[in-house]
């Protein structure tokens, strides 16, 4: 056999070996270093769609705020071309964003018309909330926490401030609050009411900003009615409301009114302007009543319109006959009338027509003038079973009192 010496072989051949087993060698150094930087970039990509909140896809986030919880639905968007949802059948986490939020209060004030001998009223509320500007009615809803009570009656040109909280800026255009309970002090005797009005709504005239630079405020104006369904002996009484809103103006806002609890004297400008553009001012000036018949001309000289819901004629003693800011100091023996879309009155002796829950109504524009009437037999005996005590009687002075949401009226009229 032939052997060849090793310093006699090729020496093209071993070179060329040598470079090809280098060049594996490196070759497989770069793969290595090119498939780690692809697992890296995807690793970035993913963290970046699952963090961080962009402008495209959809995602349901919730968000809590000191005394507010909020719920709200965000966009999540990744790098590059994908979007990632943080929904139940995505694959990344549920997101927590956090924005900028601002010092709000809501405020409430409330001098009541309420039933001639009753020196106290107070309610007790809870379930306050704010409505984000541009969401439906039915959601957009900011929950404030706390609960409370307001003596109605200690609230002519003062306010209560019922919440505060620190909520998202933003800006929002309606205010809700719930009454949970009610009572009265008649004739020294502490009474509790029924609550005819347990959520009371109100868009505010112009909506209010929140941001994280200064204190924002808005105003719950309760226009309230506290009547006796019963008599004077076993009083039963009932409280409705309805509700005018204004924002605060920020110069009014002072660091105490966002101390729940805190009291402020209203006053300037604003407050006299908003009174009197939400105010109606029913007056009545022809009034007529028979034992078959009663007709009524009237006038809003206000500057809102009014809603007229409920006519009450109430017999009145002889030589106390006159008209006042208070109700009469029962509904028993009187007789009530309900009032329709169409200006008609109908007679009723149910509760639920006496409280204001009949839902119907006769709006009266600011400025505008009406006559209603009735013609028909008129019983007196709301709140007596239906037990009439008798009819009307020619020559007895009656108190006849127009009321409804932000309206209210009286005169007295001798029946014929």
């Amino acid at each position: 056999m032939l052997r060849i010496p090793r310093n006699a072989r090729p020496k093209g051949s071993l070179f060329l070996a040598r470079a090809l087993a280098k060049g594996m060698k490196t070759a497989t150094i770069a793969a290595s270093t090119l498939l780690v930087l692809v697992i890296a970039a995807v690793a970035v990509a993913g963290y970046q769609v699952t963090q961080q909140p962009g402008q495209g896809g959809s995602a349901i986030g919730s968000s809590t705020a000191t005394g507010i919880s909020i719920s709200t639905t965000s966009s999540v968007t990744g790098a590059g071309s994908g979007t990632a949802s943080t929904s139940a059948s995505a694959t990344s986490s549920t997101t927590t964003q956090k924005w900028s939020t601002g010092d709000f209060a809501m405020m409430a004030t409330d001098p009541p018309v309420v039933a001639s001998g009753v020196t106290a009223a107070s309610v007790t509320y809870s379930s306050m909330a704010v409505h984000i500007s541009g969401s439906g009615s039915a959601g957009g809803w900011v929950q404030l926490n706390g609960t409370g009570s307001i003596n109605l009656m200690s609230s002519a040109n003062v306010s209560q401030t019922i919440a505060a909280a620190k909520i998202q800026s933003g800006t929002y255009d309606m205010v809700r609050m719930g009454i949970q309970s009610a009572s009265v002090t008649y004739h020294n005797q502490v009474y509790v009411a029924a609550v005819a009005s347990s959520n009371i709504t109100a868009r505010l005239q112009s909506d209010v900003q929140v941001s994280s630079g200064q204190s924002s405020a808005a105003l719950v104006d309760l226009r309230t009615f506290v009547i006796n369904s019963a008599n004077s002996s076993t009083p039963q009484f009932v409280f409705s409301a309805c509700a005018r809103a204004t924002v605060v103006p920020p110069g009014q806002t002072s660091s105490s009114s966002l101390q729940v609890g805190a009291q402020t004297r209203l006053q300037g400008s604003w407050w006299v302007g908003f009174k009197d553009q939400t105010s109606t001012n029913i007056s009545i000036s022809a009034a007529t009543l028979s034992s078959g018949s009663l007709s009524l001309q009237m006038k809003n000289t206000g500057n809102d319109t009014a809603d007229i819901q409920t006519i009450i004629v109430t017999p009145v003693q002889s030589g106390s006959a006159k008209a006042s800011a208070s109700l009469p100091t029962s509904f028993s023996g009187s007789a009530i009338f309900t009032v329709n879309s169409a200006g008609s009155l109908q007679a009723s002796n149910s509760l639920q027509g006496a409280v204001l829950l009949g839902g119907n109504n006769s709006t009266l524009a600011a400025g505008s003038s009406t006559t209603l009437n009735y013609s028909g037999s008129i019983s007196l005996g709301f709140g007596l079973a239906g037990i009439q005590l008798s009819g009307v009687v020619p020559g007895q002075q009656y108190l006849v009192t127009v009321m409804g949401a932000n309206t209210f009226g009286s005169v007295v009229v001798t029946a014929q």
